[in-house]
């Protein structure tokens, strides 16, 4: 079988999946990219009527068989089999297969006009040939980039009466608290969140807390922890997931009660479909486009970086507020602008002038953080993590929102007893300067 006729397959065995459909739909790929006629028929049936369905719903398989049994059995294809690979695969490989087949056309047909033409009409001929080219890779980008508003808007009002239909979805990543996760309502697919706070404030416990609640939640987590061992990350993810106290898991003075919560979260662990990466690269391994392209190949849906600081830079030599500028620009462009989008929490500290400001005043400012002007330019969301020396005898904190792009800034108070692990949030701040 070709390798277009292999993902012609692959693609028809998506058409009753409403996730397949809603990427097929974002990406905009025209139907004439899939050769066979018959199956391209299936193809343009099922997007209409995902379509007219407001994108609520993909056909289920009973309505495909109904329509079109007798086309897929004439071409072998079972609706009741799981698909080999991904939509996205089908796709890029009925694209490249469809460019390359009018790739050769071009050039055949370039090569006979010119030869045609007069000397003085060559220069014509390369100008309307260079705009057939333009407009085949217009045609074929995908739609998330490229619009027509005209036609692109009615897709926003379907987009708006699902969530009507679902004001509780949260689409993306979560934080892990329902009053933040019902506020930010995800952390969605190419967002950029930063979460700061100072030195030994929880930083990193907070982005252990992050990516349980992920994958607690079956969706694939990729968590990058740059500052600490994965060995320290994973006795932080047993203790968060069973309740158990770090202090006596470290010391090895757990109950036989708690040490049996562990060994059965253990087994839990070990018997989920979900996996849960947790990755600390060696030096020369901490760029931003490795560890995407890692977290693409694990297709991650939630990324988590611990932290900002141990990324790894071209130009150690360029002043910082340079080099943080090149780090989050070239992580919010490979996480936002590309098929396998996906949400990224990426972890940033407080310099020290920053925690002697925000002792004095007693809450986050953004100019608190290191380089927080280019940080504020890159992120959709930036939070912060404050603890006053009041605060961290009661046990408690604050979680603030910095800046975000789609919401109004909230604040909250967290329990913050991380001895306990015990994270929680116990109000919202509605003064927060008298707070």
């Amino acid at each position: 079988m070709s390798s277009a006729a292999h993902s012609e397959r692959t693609l028809i065995l998506h058409l009753s999946e409403t996730e397949a459909l809603d990427f097929l739909a974002r990406e905009g790929m025209p139907a004439y990219v899939v050769p066979t006629e018959e199956l391209r028929l299936i193809y343009i049936w099922a997007m209409e009527r995902y379509l007219r369905g407001g994108r609520t719903k993909a056909p289920s398989i009973a309505a495909i068989l109904a329509e079109w049994e007798d086309i897929l059995k004439d071409h072998d294809i079972d609706m009741n089999e799981e698909p080999e690979d991904s939509v996205e695969s089908a796709i890029d490989t009925l694209i490249g297969e469809h460019l390359h087949f009018r790739g050769r056309e071009f050039n055949q047909s370039l090569a006979k006009d010119l030869n045609a033409a007069q000397t003085e009409e060559k220069l014509g001929v390369i100008n309307e040939y260079a705009s057939i080219l333009i407009q085949m890779g217009m045609d074929l980008e995908s739609n998330e980039f490229r619009v027509d508003a005209r036609t692109a808007m009615s897709e926003r009002m379907q987009a708006y009466e699902a969530r009507v239909l679902d004001h509780d979805l949260i689409h993306g990543m979560r934080i892990g608290f329902p009053q933040i996760d019902s506020y930010t309502r995800g952390i969605h697919p190419g967002e950029l969140a930063i979460l700061a706070a100072g030195p030994k404030v929880g930083k990193s416990f907070m982005m252990t807390w992050v990516a349980l609640s992920e994958w607690t939640a079956g969706r694939v987590v990729t968590f990058f922890t740059l500052e600490n061992s994965v060995e320290m990350t994973l006795d932080r993810l047993a203790c968060f997931a069973t309740g158990i106290r770090p202090r006596a898991w470290q010391a090895g003075t757990c109950s036989s009660e708690e040490v049996e919560k562990v060994e059965q979260w253990i087994v839990d662990l070990g018997n989920h479909d979900t996996p849960l990466h947790i990755i600390q690269p060696g030096l020369g391994q901490r760029s931003v486009e490795t560890l995407v392209q890692q977290a693409q190949l694990n297709d991650s849906d939630s990324l988590l970086i611990d932290q900002l600081s141990f990324l790894e830079v071209e130009d150690e030599r360029a002043p910082r507020y340079l080099q943080i500028r090149e780090l989050t620009h070239k992580l919010k462009s490979m996480i936002s602008v590309s098929r396998d989008r996906m949400p990224c929490l990426l972890a940033h500290q407080i310099n020290r002038d920053g925690m002697r400001s925000s002792s004095k005043v007693g809450y986050l400012e953004m100019e608190h953080l290191a380089e927080g002007s280019e940080v504020e330019r890159t992120a959709d969301w930036v939070f912060g993590i404050h603890r006053s020396r009041a605060e961290s005898g009661y046990g408690t904190a604050k979680f603030q929102t910095l800046a975000s792009r789609r919401e109004y800034p909230r604040h909250f108070n967290m329990k913050w007893d991380i001895a306990d692990s015990s994270l929680a949030v116990v109000s919202e701040i509605t003064d927060l300067e008298n707070s």
